[in-house]
């Protein structure tokens, strides 16, 4: 089953909120994010650090800090926050690294229809900007 992890599901809302909340003009706070969703606090500020230093948000420092979108919503996606947190998508094991290291892969047969759907989970991930949610 492909699942996305708690982090990635964290750093959704959050700029979701950012984008109802101003999107790159409006400073939100991690405080009123965390309260607003019931995010443990410490868990919510190291993700939205992590997007700030992927680029994704601009942090804000001082008494009226917080975070803010670096990007337009319609700019970013879904699949951006996923590699983020999860890496690069990859429905079976096999597709996690360049080098692949299964003994069956010169005779599998269900690598090419598996790849095939690996490329459209991530192109629809692509194709879903935060504009759209």
């Amino acid at each position: 089953m492909l699942k996305i992890s708690r982090q990635t599901e964290y750093a959704t809302l959050a700029v979701e909120y950012m984008v109802e909340k101003g999107g790159q003009k409006g400073i939100v706070s991690v405080r009123e994010i965390s309260d607003h969703f019931a995010i443990p606090y410490y868990l919510l500020a190291k993700t939205l650090q992590k997007l700030a230093a992927h680029g994704v948000l601009k942090a804000q420092h001082g008494t009226k800090g917080g975070y803010r979108l670096a990007r337009a919503p319609s700019e970013l996606n879904l699949a951006d926050l996923v590699v983020i947190f999860e890496g690069p998508l990859a429905v079976t094991n096999c597709f996690r690294t360049e080098r692949i290291d299964c003994p069956q892969w010169s005779d599998c047969t269900i690598k090419n229809p598996l790849s095939k759907i690996n490329g459209k989970i991530m192109e629809m991930l692509r194709q879903t900007t935060m504009a759209d949610l």
